[in-house]
């Protein structure tokens, strides 16, 4: 059929007389149900009241012979499903009849097992004496059956009815409908051409004549309609041209940027690829546009699943420091990763910054002030103890040997001075002369070990990352401090009472310990000075001390370095991790050494480093290290 009005209406048609010929049947459906139930219920009644009446005598006489022909006899109506009789003095059925597939009359093999939708229990009493009980039990499922017969048949006869309908209302519909709208349709299409001379029919009094009638409106319409269109179109031309450039203008912008750009989509795919990736990656706009990205760069496979929880968190990841391997050789970059959700297109924009070269000059800045501390120290070092410490075990060693009886010419020195060798000994060990000169040595080798303590100090670092145990670390920096030539030279580390307040069982802390290291001596140093200051301003009276303190909380080891000194008010104590900012004349401090330990702390071990203080009240430093 050619018209799809007219299908659309008969089979709307036939849907309406389908659904009012299915209500009318399932009408006639439940109606009929309910009068095969009602028909039951009279027949459980009708039943119940016969085989009480009958079934007396035969369980009173024991009579299983009787019993089953009554039995039988009732079930020659098929709506009676099973009957069951029990002698209650036995305790036995006397009769227990069923139907099988066939509705045929069998033996139940199992009569306590029998169920039907409709059942019934009925006593058998002689002279208020209990005999025993019959169990009847109804079934619909004969009836039903000719039930479905009868629909079966209702719905083949209104099947052919309806054929009969269909076959009217197309030959109705055609005539009526289909072959006017047709014509209609053919100078439709004419007019679409741009045939707009074209007349149609508009006097017909019926709705096609409307029809017809608001279409020439139209088409009117249309044709006024055109001229606007035609300077809309030049319009949109002028806005595509507008929007091309801006595109052009935001893509330069982005090409311009010095970090490397690159979006992508859900599936991993390039979108946007910038000159600085190029750059970079060696890989032209062209050939990366549409590939995926670990193909093009497969180093960024590291950040895969950081894009996968940015696009599921809808925030802001970040990597700082991150290594990738770009051109065969190893860079450093901080990644920003922007989830990207406009106007239904789902994507991530990847920002990189090489950071390598800042990375090399923060690490050059800590060298730098270790070198500082170094300088320091190995003047201390010079000037205080390796002359002096040369000296004092070499002439040690001469002492001992002068007095050892190993050597001939210390026999004939003592013979010459009238006196032996052996009472020289006995002598020098009731006074306590030999271990004075073994602690002389034992002295002189505890400086050895602080002058190599400096030098592993002063070796540039390698950031090696092992588990360290603080305290030690703590007491190897005040033994270092102690013996720094510049704090001698204007006041004395070793006249500071050193109290320590270190928790027992303390973890082993993943870090570089020579930097931490410097850390400390940074702040034992700046704690030293200010304890001189306040000396100076206060009163020379002030017990100098600092207080040191190591305990885990929260899965973090905290480090407390506590002093009495000078102490610093509100705005010093906001910039003392400041770049080069320094309260101390100049030529005294650079400014770096506070700044180099927070970057130490914050960057390099993810910790934090704090400072609370007041004029007059000491400074309390308060570091912390993941455990982990």
């Amino acid at each position: 059929m050619k018209s799809t009005l007219s299908i659309k209406i008969i089979v709307r048609l036939t849907a309406v007389i389908v659904l009012c010929a299915f209500f009318i049947g399932l009408f006639q459906y439940f109606q009929t149900r309910a009068e095969i139930q009602q028909d039951l219920d009279s027949t459980l009644g009708q039943v119940s009241k016969r085989l009480s009446n009958s079934l007396v005598m035969p369980v009173w006489n024991l009579d299983n012979e009787v019993v089953d022909g009554i039995v039988t006899t009732e079930m020659l109506d098929k709506r009676i499903y099973a009957v069951v009789v029990k002698d209650e003095l036995s305790g036995s059925y006397m009769a227990a009849k069923t139907r099988n597939k066939n509705w045929e009359i069998i033996n139940a093999t199992h009569p306590e097992n029998l169920q039907s939708s409709m059942s019934k229990v009925l006593p058998i009493n002689l002279n208020d004496r209990h005999l025993g009980d019959v169990f009847i039990y109804l079934t619909d499922a004969f009836q039903y059956d000719q039930l479905m017969d009868e629909l079966s048949k209702m719905i083949s006869r209104m099947f052919i009815m309806l054929l009969l309908v269909i076959a009217f209302l197309i030959f109705s519909i055609n005539l009526i409908v289909t072959r006017p709208l047709n014509n209609f349709s053919r100078v439709c299409r004419k007019i679409a051409e741009g045939n707009f001379s074209l007349v149609l029919d508009t006097e017909r009094s019926d709705e096609i004549g409307s029809l017809a009638r608001s279409f020439s409106q139209m088409r009117n319409a249309v044709r006024e309609k055109i001229t606007i269109l035609n300077d809309e179109i030049k319009e949109r031309k002028r806005s595509e041209t507008e929007l091309r450039r801006l595109r052009t203008y935001l893509s330069n912008i982005v090409d311009s940027m010095p970090s490397i750009i690159i979006s992508i989509d859900n599936d991993f795919r390039v979108t946007q690829w910038n000159i600085e990736a190029e750059k970079i990656s060696g890989v032209q706009k062209e050939k990366a546009q549409g590939r995926i990205l670990l193909d093009v760069i497969p180093s960024l496979s590291s950040i895969h699943n950081s894009v996968k929880q940015a696009l599921e968190d809808n925030q802001v990841k970040t990597k700082v420091k991150a290594a990738l391997e770009i051109n065969e050789e190893t860079r450093l970059f901080d990644i920003a990763i922007y989830p990207l959700i406009a106007n239904g297109t789902e994507g991530t924009v990847i920002r990189l910054d090489d950071v390598t070269d800042r990375v090399k000059l923060e690490e050059v800045m800590v060298q730098t002030e270790k070198m500082m501390f170094v300088g320091g120290l190995a003047a201390g070092m010079a000037h205080e103890i390796n002359n002096p410490l040369a000296g004092m075990m070499q002439g040690v060693q001469v002492i001992q040997n002068r007095f050892s009886p190993d050597f001939e010419k210390n026999h004939q020195v003592a013979e010459q001075c009238s006196f032996s060798l052996e009472s020289l000994g006995c002598y020098l060990q009731e006074r306590e002369i030999s271990p004075m000169l073994e602690s002389i040595l034992d002295s002189g080798e505890r400086a050895a070990r602080i002058i190599n303590n400096m030098l592993s100090f002063s070796r540039k670092s390698t950031s090696r990352y092992t588990p360290c145990d603080l305290a030690v670390l703590l007491d190897q920096t005040v033994e270092l401090a102690s013996n720094d030539y510049d704090l001698k030279k204007k006041f004395d580390f070793r006249k500071i009472e050193i109290i320590r307040e270190y928790d027992t069982d303390i973890s082993l802390v993943r870090c570089d310990s020579g930097t931490v290291q410097q850390v400390f001596l940074n702040i034992l140093k700046n704690a030293a000075q200010a304890i001189s200051a306040a000396g100076e301003k206060y009163s020379a009276d002030i017990k100098p001390e600092i207080i040191l303190r190591l305990f885990e909380s929260d899965g973090d080891m905290y480090i407390n370095i506590e002093d009495n000194g000078i102490g610093m008010d509100e705005e010093t104590r906001k910039r003392i991790f400041e770049p080069f900012y320094t309260t101390k004349t100049v030529g005294v401090g650079t400014g770096l050494g506070l700044s180099v330990s927070y970057f130490i702390i914050k960057e390099n071990h993810k910790g934090t480093i704090q400072v609370s203080s007041a004029p007059g009240k000491g400074s309390n430093f308060i570091i912390s290290l993941p455990l982990e």
